[in-house]
């Protein structure tokens, strides 16, 4: 993945891999053995489905989860936003104002 090597090369003072990830609970995500803090854009939350690609930075002891790798989403254009589960639901804000829950649209 490009992204760890990107990170590493902007900071040096620590290590960026990826890793298998799994919900551990709280703010935490299961990496293998150790486990690490979760950070999102805020307002935003998610915890990982079992086994989903991380990117990882490590500095000392401290193990900080950035991403996960996505899923591919069909049916969004470029600027437009998808929010989806691993059950199946979501909800996509399209270009033109739309809302789309489930692919149900919702006002616009």
């Amino acid at each position: 993945m490009w992204i760890p090597e990107k990170i590493q090369q902007a900071n040096n003072s620590g290590t960026v891999f990826t890793a298998s990830a799994s919900s551990a609970g709280g703010s935490s995500v299961r990496l293998g053995s150790a486990s690490g803090t979760l950070f999102s854009p805020y307002g935003y939350f998610s915890m990982p489905a079992q086994d989903v690609d991380a990117v990882v930075v490590q500095s000392g002891r401290t193990y900080c989860v950035c991403g996960f790798e996505s899923a591919e989403y069909s049916g969004i254009e470029p600027g437009e936003v998808a929010i989806f589960s691993a059950g199946g639901a979501s909800i996509v804000l399209k270009n033109d104002g739309r809302v789309l829950i489930n692919g149900q649209q919702i006002g616009g």
